[in-house]
């Protein structure tokens, strides 16, 4: 049985403003801006390799 790879869907984009909105925030500290920039480089990569699999 093959599976079929899921679409990206609304809740992808979800997590990337999350993370958008977490690091542009002010007075979280150094540290955790710039953890939540990495994770939103991370999901960010991980959605174009998968919207890349998907074609």
């Amino acid at each position: 049985m093959d599976k079929q790879p899921r679409p990206v869907r609304v809740w992808h984009g979800l997590w990337l403003l999350v993370f958008a909105l977490d690091a542009s925030l002010v007075g979280r500290g150094w540290d955790h801006r710039l953890g939540a920039f990495l994770f939103l480089v991370f999901f960010g990569f991980l959605i174009v390799t998968e919207v890349r699999n998907t074609d």
